[in-house]
């Protein structure tokens, strides 16, 4: 069975866009996750990337992958509570 072509990463990296999401092709799992796109070149659609996942849930080949538009925003502010919390962290152990 064909699949529709999606776009490629360089297409979504022109937008700023540079992380996927992947989710898992059993509905019934319903597990995703949030990665970069950086590991793949410009050329390469999420619809070529499909195949290649394998889900750490369930074990069902091939996923749903699309563009993730909120990745450098989630990914500050990962960076800033990881921070936040780095600091905390040494405060409490400072102070003991």
């Amino acid at each position: 069975m064909l699949r529709p072509q999606k776009i490629t990463l360089g297409e979504t990296r022109e937008m700023g866009v540079r992380g996927v999401l992947v989710y898992c092709s059993d509905y019934h799992c319903s597990h995703w996750t949030a990665i970069s796109g950086d590991r793949w070149p410009d050329d390469a659609r999420l619809s070529d990337l499909e195949p290649l996942f394998v889900c750490q849930a369930c074990g069902a080949k091939g996923a749903n992958v699309r563009p993730h538009f909120g990745w450098e925003r989630e990914a500050r502010r990962y960076c800033r509570d990881s921070v936040e919390y780095s600091v905390t962290a040494s405060m409490a152990a400072a102070s003991r």
